[in-house]
């Protein structure tokens, strides 16, 4: 009888033994796994910020060639001296700055209907009407996700231009600073 438990117990003790090894092997295969997960989605994560790097980058330099053109003049940026009284240059050149102040009044209209364009497309209208209480959970929880992610890129660029801020000052007070000793050189070399 005593052997007979005494059996069952080293069964039992190899069986845990063998559930713990399994056990491991799971374990150690999740992490592995989640590692991997991990590893992909940071990648897809870093592919995307230099995706959306790459736009804004993009966005900048049309932005910035678009300024250009509205501000360059349309007219000529020569003037013709001719011989005869009856054409007078300054006219023409009171003209063209006329022109491009005109069309600089109208860049700006055309900004702000751009501006209200990009506003229609991302503000898109709520219609909660006709949705099953599943699917309302759904756009509810899928809004709050959205909210999380502006408000977490608002709390980035907040922080950001805090950084910026101080930035500048640091560096205003150093251009101070280095300003000031190079007129106390200036004035010791003079002396």
């Amino acid at each position: 009888k005593e052997e007979e438990e005494i059996r069952n117990l080293r069964e039992k003790r190899i069986q845990r033994q063998k559930d713990r090894v399994e056990e491991e092997k799971r374990l150690a295969e999740h992490r592995i796994q989640e590692e991997l997960n991990r590893k992909v989605e940071e990648e897809e994560r870093r592919r995307k910020k230099a995706e959306e790097e790459q736009q804004m980058k993009d966005d900048r330099e049309r932005k910035k060639r678009e300024a250009e053109e509205r501000v360059r003049p349309k007219g000529r940026n020569f003037t013709i001296s001719k011989k005869s009284d009856s054409e007078k240059p300054e006219e023409d050149g009171r003209l063209d700055a006329i022109m491009s102040k005109e069309e600089l009044q109208k860049s700006k209209e055309q900004l702000e209907e751009e501006k209200r364009v990009i506003l229609a497309q991302r503000i898109h209208p709520l219609v909660t009407s006709g949705l099953a209480s599943d699917k309302l959970l759904e756009k509810a929880k899928e809004l709050q996700e959205h909210i999380r992610r502006l408000e977490g890129d608002k709390y980035d660029l907040e922080q950001r231009f805090k950084r910026q801020q101080y930035d500048m000052i640091e560096l205003a007070e150093r251009a101070r600073q280095m300003n000031k000793g190079k007129g106390k050189k200036a004035a010791v070399q003079v002396e």
